[in-house]
């Protein structure tokens, strides 16, 4: 296998010879954190990203934006519903999703509870969801963090992926 500079990626990429997308994943395989990967290309090229738009006016080399958050007002009511309410942004189309919810214990992480959605949105936009947990981890405490990670696709079928963290009490 030979292995490719970051200087032969970068011309690469201006040369037109890879997608933005190659570019940064394979920055990310050669150990360039994501960060950093998806600022390379955005600084090298943002006016090729501007110039050839895609559907909801975005390149097709770009990946969704997933933002969620912990709805849930309060550890007595995760404990009384049994699940953790959440509310989910995104800047295009997301389906396929598992949503995987833990709590903090002593011990570490602890799963409480998964569930997955085949379309999660059709389009751009918010949505409200909620995931059934196990509430025997977290019995008799005052207050719990959460945290609830995302995994799911876009509609070319490339990975979102978001979390959130909260503590309640």
């Amino acid at each position: 296998m030979t292995t490719v500079s970051r200087q032969e990626l970068v011309s690469a990429f201006l040369d037109g010879q890879i997608s933005r997308r190659t570019l940064i994943r394979r920055l990310i395989a050669g150990g360039v954190s994501a960060g950093a990967a998806i600022s390379y290309a955005q600084l090298l090229a943002p006016e090729r990203a501007a110039a050839a738009p895609g559907r909801g006016g975005f390149s097709s080399d770009q990946y969704p934006l997933v933002d969620m958050g912990i709805t849930s007002p309060s550890l007595a009511a995760v404990r009384s519903d049994a699940r953790i309410a959440m509310k989910v942004f995104c800047t295009e189309e997301l389906k396929n999703a598992t949503f995987t919810a833990f709590v903090k214990t002593p011990a570490g992480g602890w799963r409480i509870g998964t569930k997955h959605f085949v379309s999660v949105m059709d389009a751009a936009g918010s949505r409200n969801f909620v995931v059934p947990v196990s509430t025997g981890v977290f019995a008799g405490m005052q207050s719990a963090r959460f945290y609830v990670q995302m995994v799911g696709q876009d509609s070319e079928g490339y990975s979102a992926l978001a979390s959130t963290a909260k503590t309640l009490s």
